[in-house]
Parts: structure tokens; sequence; C-alpha cells
């Protein structure tokens, strides 16, 4: 493939989706993010061409690893070749470990189908697929699930929903809501590639009482946070997202 390596000379572009011709795949690829040391990007793709031996079908979610110049297919569904329904707007994790994804795919984990976009993450180090918009019945929300974002350190994931069942005894009036997903309650130093055993295993059905709705808190979490931090002279980056 044609492309540059995590330690390509300055002021340079190179092409990620360069598919076998070398000058770009055969489909439109957008909605990119990328890890902070600049090596994992992930975006959304339809291309079929940007694996060796791979045809793709749909709308999938990729990776691409500037270091090894490979790209991964990460929402392979059953059939190995991509999920059968669009996935789509990517976040990804600080160490490029966890990326988090909306889908309306029903093949993305075995046993359970979901119905409506519906909220993903994908552990690189584990591969293993997780829903996060489990809702009461286990597979899935009952209404959809949009936009995902996931925090620097990969504890948290954002997102929009019309779901009414993501947290008990909510009614979301019919329009969307914001949503955080915690998926751990203490954030390590991020670097999950390094310990793996940092980020527990995840089962997807035991998740819906940790799926907390924002507008019920009175006072955002991360507003608490940056608040005490101001007061001790502390100092947050936080990492632009799409």
């Amino acid at each position: 493939m044609v492309s540059g390596t995590a330690t390509a000379a300055n002021n340079t572009t190179e092409i990620i989706t360069s598919g076998p011709s070398g000058i770009g795949g055969n489909g439109e690829s957008y909605y990119s993010d990328i890890s902070e040391d600049g090596n994992i990007i992930t975006f959304r793709s339809s291309a079929t061409d940007l694996i060796p031996g791979i045809t793709t079908t749909g709308q999938q979610i990729f990776t691409y690893d500037r270091t090894t110049q490979t790209t991964t297919l990460i929402t392979s569904g059953s059939s190995g070749i991509g999920g059968n329904h669009a996935s789509t707007w990517p976040s990804i994790s600080g160490d490029g470990n966890i990326i988090t994804f909306q889908s309306w795919a029903t093949d993305l984990i075995p046993g359970i189908t979901t119905d409506s976009y519906q909220i993903f993450a994908y552990d690189r180090t584990t591969q293993t697929t997780t829903l996060i918009t489990t809702g009461t019945s286990g597979t899935g929300g009952n209404n959809l699930s949009i936009r995902p974002v996931i925090s620097n350190q990969g504890n948290v994931i954002t997102f929009e929903s019309r779901a009414t069942d993501l947290v008990p005894n909510l009614t979301t009036n019919g329009v969307r809501q914001i949503f955080a997903f915690i998926l751990r309650e203490d954030p390590d130093d991020g670097d999950h590639n390094s310990d793996p055993e940092s980020v527990p295993e995840v089962q997807a059905t035991t998740f819906a009482t940790k799926t907390i709705g924002m507008q019920n808190t009175g006072i955002p979490l991360v507003g608490i946070v940056l608040a005490f931090l101001m007061v001790i002279g502390g100092f947050v980056s936080t990492r632009k997202k799409q």
C-alpha cells in the first residue's frame, strides 16, 4: 500500500485509503479520527478494496496502523467481510485501543440482533465488540442512538439517543437526549496496549444500569471534575473530537 509511517517527514501528505491501485480506494471514505500519537487512524468507508484478499460490502469501520501500514476491518460481522448494515461515525481513544461507532448491523455480536442505530465499542487488544446501548432487552435500545464520542482516556462514551430504555424510569419526551456510558469508573493512564488487563472484559447484557443520562445529574460530571481541578491549580487537556 502507498502510505507513510508514524515517522514520516514533516509537512508531507500521505494517502491512507490507497487501495490496490495506490491512488485511492474504489468507494467513499470519511468520518476519520486519530489516536493521540497519530499512529492509529479510524474511519468509515464504502470502498471494497482496502484490504487485499477481502472484498468488503457496504459502509464499514476500518483502522489503519501507520507503523505497520496495515488496514483492519473492525465491523467484520458474521461473514467476515462486513456487517450486514451500515456502520459509521467512529471515535477512537487516545491510546488507539477502543473504537466506538454507531451501527445498524445486526450481526456484529453473535446472539445479539439489534434494531435501528445502536452504539458499539471495539477493543483492539481483545478484538471484541460490545453493544453499549443494550436497553432493557439486552439487544439494543428501543430507539436510535447515534454520534458517539469516546474520551481521550477511553473510559467514557457520550452519544445522542431517542431511546427511552437506556436508563431506568427515564422518558426522553420523543427527542434526542445526551447520554454518557461509563466503561470504567476510574480512568487509568490510557496505556491499554501495554497493560491489556487494565480494561475489564465487558458483557453487553450487564451494562444497562451503568449507562447514565447526564440531564438527570443537575451538574454534568465533567463540569464538577474540571471545577475541582481549577481550584487545585491542575490542568486538563482535552482532545478535539469530530
